[in-house]
């Protein structure tokens, strides 16, 4: 595929292993003791007959939206590009903080534990790279046609932009579902 080959692309997903080692090593310096009652009561509350499914896909699905949206907004507008990558650093964050999180408090399980809850985060989190990958291409493409006077569609431009959005959002929305009745659902079993 042309654009996972691309710099921009590849940079991207580094800055994302970036967070992720960066989660993973402030993970080290906290305070475990709440961090980790939170993940054992989260565990607990999956693994019972009380987690309310559909809640849970309506609140998964509302964070990820305003992260998401957040992204496409930023390319928009196209100083706030360069915020992009921080937004990437903060998820990546988000991912090593809670894979670590995760293993030191269920140890051997929370391995088992992680691959389930985390697998889809991460594809979640490829979801947003894509995203920011179109973000700051289009902001790119609108500051170079800005600068050198070029005469653009820029209704056709911002409409394709717009399509790009949905069929990711769709695809969130499909990995929501996944990861809230699926794998809440393998989790509970293995629990």
């Amino acid at each position: 595929m042309k654009i996972i080959k691309s710099k921009l692309f590849k940079t991207l997903f580094f800055i994302f292993l970036f967070g992720i080692v960066c989660g993973i090593i402030s993970y080290i310096f906290m305070n475990k003791d709440a961090v980790n009652n939170n993940i054992v009561n989260y565990v607990k509350l999956i693994g019972s007959n009380d987690y309310n499914y559909f809640n849970g896909f309506i609140m998964n699905l509302y964070n990820d939206f305003k992260f998401y949206s957040l992204i496409w907004i930023f390319g928009i507008i196209f100083i706030c590009s360069i915020f992009i990558p921080i937004l990437i650093i903060f998820k990546g964050i988000s991912i090593g903080f809670s894979i670590s999180t995760i293993i030191y408090t269920f140890k051997i399980k929370g391995i088992l534990y992680s691959v389930i809850l985390m697998l889809p985060n991460i594809l979640k989190s490829i979801i947003f790279i894509l995203l920011s990958y179109y973000s700051i291409s289009f902001s790119y493409k609108c500051y170079n046609a800005f600068k050198e006077d070029n005469s653009i569609n820029i209704k056709k431009f911002i409409l394709n932009y717009f399509y790009i959005y949905l069929i990711l959002l769709f695809i969130l929305i499909i990995i929501c579902l996944i990861e809230t009745y699926i794998c809440f659902n393998i989790l509970k079993f293995v629990v």
